[in-house]
């Protein structure tokens, strides 16, 4: 039988229960019960409901692209550590270091082509894709969207570690398929039979934190790597961590200056800041570099230290990043919902400013040929002023489809006089990292037949007290309270 270890936070009894499932029959299965009595698991609990209350009740009403609020609530239920990265750049290392035991196979050649979700338990288990996604508590069914391509290159693995590993219950580590070649032009599924950076953006949106490795001595495969820099890391720089590993194999300090300057060329390519963020140079435990070479191998010993405390505080930051994802697809829906209504209202008035000229000019010139002293001429002017309207009809029509092509065009002026604080670096950021996406959306249907939700004045008042006053309310409860505990 394949078994997991399910992990179910219970709020109303304030108790957390351990369920081990057999995927088989509900046989053999073990409870244990303690209660959370830490305020820290209290508030955590409590956030995560109103991160999903607000997502239901206040974002998905306004979102009506279903795009800015979906990962508030299909995500795994525990913290989320992901790693990308071009093939051989450490990355299966890595997660064998941390857990203490040979898990992923290693290689200088690529060694898995899919996603692998990696989880400790009380017994080994593994589960293929559709396994893994048809089980709703291990929260990534949401994943079936990217079809069988990629849910037949998905795997987990349940490992029961030894006493040494560094990997606590309820972290889940996620190994990525090494990125391989050039960046991907024109095909995004790229010969995988899924598209990567789409699916990458799905982890990377839910994961806690993200480590980007990159192998210095093949320079030649990070072009797909800084692909899913640009694309599917994008606005998540909070959470993601730029690693050059492998340092040690470099024979002098020279050539390891060389290949940190490329690296850095090659980030300031697609990184539009002036100020890189920091690159953490670091290698395997345990390695020995050659003599005389001049490179600081307990600096790197030291900084792949920092990365690992960086990854296992996953569960630490889980609250914080639900809050700022909360605040972000609340920002992005709030800027959506304003562009789409402004331009929707501005074409609908003038189609039927138009509308309504065509009729009265139409009923003007039928009265007109009412008059006429003869059945004939009646006949006659009436079918030749039919004939206007349905020319003048279809005359608007284009004229319309130009006058939306302007008003799309003209969607930043619609920013800076519907959205307070345009200007701002960070709401303007965040409209920026939209735009394509809300053009391409405008331009599939006449601006007249986008869906108005109901009640919007009031949605996007409730949306911006969320915005303004609810997220702040949280996050400060959140600081408070870890604030406690660290002095505790």
């Amino acid at each position: 039988d394949l078994k997991a270890t399910v992990s179910v936070l219970y709020w109303r009894y304030h108790i957390i229960i351990m369920k081990r499932v057999s995927m088989g029959a509900l046989r053999g299965t073990i409870v244990q019960v303690r209660f959370c009595t830490t305020a820290a698991e209290k508030v955590a609990i409590e956030i995560t409901r109103a991160v999903a209350t607000a997502a239901d009740d206040v974002v998905k009403p306004l979102d009506i692209w279903n795009r800015f609020g979906g990962s508030l609530k299909d995500r795994p239920k525990t913290p989320m550590v992901l790693l990308l990265g071009n093939h051989s750049a450490g990355k299966s290392t890595f997660i064998n270091n941390l857990i203490g035991d040979q898990v992923q196979e290693t290689g200088v050649a690529p060694t898995d082509d899919g996603f692998t979700v990696i989880m400790r338990g009380d017994v080994d288990a593994d589960e293929d894709g559709p396994t893994l996604v048809g089980t709703p508590s291990h929260g990534f069914q949401n994943l079936s969207a990217f079809g069988p391509g990629l849910v037949s290159h998905l795997k987990l693995k349940v490992r029961k570690m030894n006493h040494h590993t560094k990997v606590p219950h309820g972290l889940v580590l996620v190994d990525s398929p090494g990125n391989i070649g050039s960046p991907q032009k024109g095909n995004p599924n790229n010969d995988r039979g899924y598209d990567l950076l789409k699916a990458t953006r799905w982890f990377a949106e839910r994961a806690d934190v993200i480590l980007l490795l990159f192998d210095p001595a093949n320079p030649g495969t990070t072009g797909e790597t800084l692909d899913v820099l640009t694309h599917s890391l994008a606005d998540l720089d909070h959470k993601f961590l730029l690693v050059m590993n492998k340092v040690d194999q470099f024979d002098t300090v020279t050539d390891f200056a060389r290949a940190y300057g490329a690296l850095c060329w090659n980030l300031s390519k697609v990184i539009s800041k002036k100020d890189i963020p920091r690159i953490y140079t670091m290698c395997a435990p345990n390695m020995l570099v050659k003599e005389n070479s001049g490179l600081p191998l307990a600096t790197f010993e030291a900084t792949r230290e920092c990365v690992v405390a960086e990854a296992l505080k996953a569960p630490e930051r889980r609250v914080d990043n639900l809050l700022t994802a909360l605040s972000e697809a609340s920002i992005k829906t709030m800027i959506s919902a304003k562009v789409t209504e402004s331009l929707r209202r501005k074409y609908r008035t003038t189609k039927s400013q138009i509308r309504a000229g065509i009729l009265l000019t139409t009923v003007g010139a039928l009265s007109a040929v009412a008059t006429a002293a003869t059945w004939p001429t009646i006949v006659a002017g009436g079918a030749a002023t039919i004939t206007a309207a349905g020319v003048a009809e279809i005359s608007a029509r284009k004229w319309l489809q130009s006058y939306q092509k302007t008003l799309i065009s003209g969607m930043d002026q619609v920013v800076k006089a519907e959205i307070p604080g345009a200007d701002e670096q960070d709401v303007l950021a965040r409209y920026l990292s939209i735009k394509p996406f809300l053009v391409e959306k405008l331009s599939e249907k006449e601006l007249s037949c986008i869906p108005r939700p109901r009640n919007s004045n009031r949605q996007i008042q409730n949306l911006d007290r969320l915005i303004k006053s609810e997220i702040p309310r949280l996050r400060e409860k959140a600081c408070q309270v870890r604030y406690n505990a660290n002095n505790a």
